[in-house]
């Protein structure tokens, strides 16, 4: 049998893109400047005028959920069903997370390992499903203090899944600077 391994080419790949930072520093408003957004609004937090606007501008429709489940049927519905969309985000994850936490400790009873079994298997389920997809994929997430040893404040980072900034090209942190909003890049694989 033949090996299917072929020389490598550069594609118009998508972007997938992870965006986390602490409240009210801009990270939906920056996610809703994407071409035609499939939102999946966990707090529903787009009901505000301003994103509302926004939406209606650029084509953008949103459906509000908190539970894993909806989650990963609606992104394998937008994988398989003909549609417009050019973008999808998931806004943010954190909350999805938390339901999907506090329901398997409903399930297994709190301090059992296995709930982060069925939270890593829910959640690998909804990246692979989301790296199917030919549409930008934005996912957000709240940000929070990063405590080392002897809580020794070590910075920011994001409050979720450690996996998370494996799954993406592009990984920033919004932060609010006096009147101004900064983006710094945590991770990339993208070249320019």
């Amino acid at each position: 049998m033949p090996l299917k391994a072929r020389k490598p080419e550069s594609s118009n790949k998508r972007l997938k893109l992870f965006l986390f930072g602490s409240y009210k520093v801009g990270k939906t408003v920056a996610a809703l400047h994407f071409p035609s957004v499939y939102v999946i609004d966990g707090e529903k937090g787009t009901t505000q005028d301003q994103y509302v606007k926004l939406m209606e501008a650029n084509g953008s429709q949103v459906m509000h959920t908190n539970d894993v489940d909806e989650v990963v049927e609606e992104v394998r519905t937008l994988g398989v069903e003909k549609h417009n969309f050019r973008t999808v985000l998931i806004d943010p994850i954190t909350t999805i997370e938390s339901d999907l936490i506090e329901k398997a400790e409903k399930e297994y009873g709190p301090g059992d390992m296995r709930i982060w079994g069925k939270r890593d298997r829910k959640l690998k389920r909804l990246v692979n499903l989301l790296n199917r997809l030919d549409m930008n994929v934005i996912v957000t997430a709240h940000g929070k203090i990063d405590y080392g040893q002897n809580m020794t404040r070590l910075g920011t980072t994001f409050d979720g899944w450690k996996r998370w900034p494996f799954e993406f090209d592009l990984i920033i942190e919004l932060e609010r600077r006096g009147s101004d909003r900064a983006a710094i890049v945590r991770g990339t694989r993208i070249e320019t």
